[in-house]
């Protein structure tokens, strides 16, 4: 199975460790404590959906030069990983972004180059 997704929701739902809220800051008030509390709280998981886990980043490099790995280099890893291990691509058009496998697990990488994986 593969995912379509795209760069920005896929960024939104990593970072901040869900979705994107949808809620604006109120524009002609000044922000109180609980404007901000609960701009968070509307953030957060349901109880149902709360995991333990860890999450481990690596950076991948070349060994004889130790420059940064491209594009190119990330996307035959991570096709590698999806066909050895059974992950699933996530795909934004024709640009793999990441794996996932039965929506517990993800790898991505970043711009720099470095992976993550979350359990």
């Amino acid at each position: 199975m593969v995912r379509e997704t795209n760069i920005q929701d896929r960024e939104e739902e990593n970072e901040g460790g869900s979705t994107n809220t949808g809620i604006a800051a109120p524009a002609a008030k000044q922000l109180t404590k609980g404007d901000l509390i609960d701009y968070f709280v509307s953030g957060c998981k349901p109880k149902d959906r709360w995991r333990i886990g860890t999450e481990h980043e690596k950076f991948g490099f070349e060994l004889e030069t130790l420059r940064p790995i491209n594009y190119e280099q990330i996307k035959r890893l991570l096709y590698g990983i999806a066909e050895k291990f059974g992950w699933d691509p996530v795909m934004d058009g024709d640009n793999i972004l990441g794996l996932e496998k039965v929506n517990l697990n993800f790898i991505h990488w970043k711009c720099m180059g470095d992976f993550t994986l979350r359990n």
